[in-house]
């Protein structure tokens, strides 16, 4: 987390931090004009009152966004294993599994700023 972190700072991104689902889903819905893309983990805690770790608890985020046609794209970040379908989720940008793989995340914020400049 803090390679990313530190990636994100030196490319001068803009980004909010939620650590657990229940965080994430309340930012989606209340400051969703402000988030031109998601990098996910899978493996989250639903919130601070409720602990139980889940390894693809993070698909819950990438669902509701897709369920409220969110239209962000989602770069997962997790060396979980999972099998995505475009159909399923068509704002899935990639899966970046590897966590000293820079070139995905550095495509990711590529793609992110020339959607913000059209």
């Amino acid at each position: 987390k803090d390679q990313l972190i530190n990636f994100l700072n030196k490319n001068n991104i803009e980004f909010e931090i939620c650590e657990y689902l229940n965080d994430a889903l309340r930012y989606i819905y209340e400051d969703s004009k402000n988030i031109s893309g998601i990098i996910l983990d899978l493996g989250l805690e639903r919130d601070k009152s409720d602990p139980e770790y889940n390894q693809y608890m993070g698909l819950e985020l990438a669902e509701e966004a897709e369920r409220i046609k969110l239209n962000i794209p989602i770069l997962i970040n997790s060396t979980t294993e999972v099998e995505i379908s475009r159909n399923e989720y068509p704002f899935f940008f990639g899966h970046r599994t590897d966590m000293d793989d820079y070139d995905i995340l550095e495509n990711f914020i590529s793609f992110l700023r020339t959607r913000e400049e059209q």
